[in-house]
């Protein structure tokens, strides 16, 4: 069972003005950016505020050490294979045909 809690936890990662005040907000204006996992809010009144918002954090950007030596090995590899697997099959139903 969960205990009672008389206030509500708020996760800190929740607020996206990193708990500054802003007085006197007039309006939100939130925007798609080019990634997916990324919006761009901007709040406009006595201050102006713009920040990115991430809530499922950035899963559609590769991490700086990503290993790109390692993938395009794998990727040629591949390639390699699919070529040799080819060759062979077209040499095997050559063969096949004249039996």
């Amino acid at each position: 069972t969960i205990p009672y809690i008389p206030e509500l936890p708020v996760n800190a990662e929740a607020i996206i003005n990193y708990n500054q005040s802003l007085y006197n907000v007039q309006g939100i204006h939130t925007s798609p950016a080019g990634l997916e996992s990324t919006s761009l809010v901007l709040s406009y009144g006595l201050d102006l505020y713009f920040t990115r918002v991430q809530p499922s954090k950035m899963f559609d950007v590769l991490k700086e050490d990503f290993d790109y030596f390692f993938i395009s090995a794998v990727l040629l590899g591949m390639f390699v294979v699919t070529i040799a697997t080819q060759k062979l099959s077209a040499r095997r139903a050559l063969s096949r045909a004249w039996k």
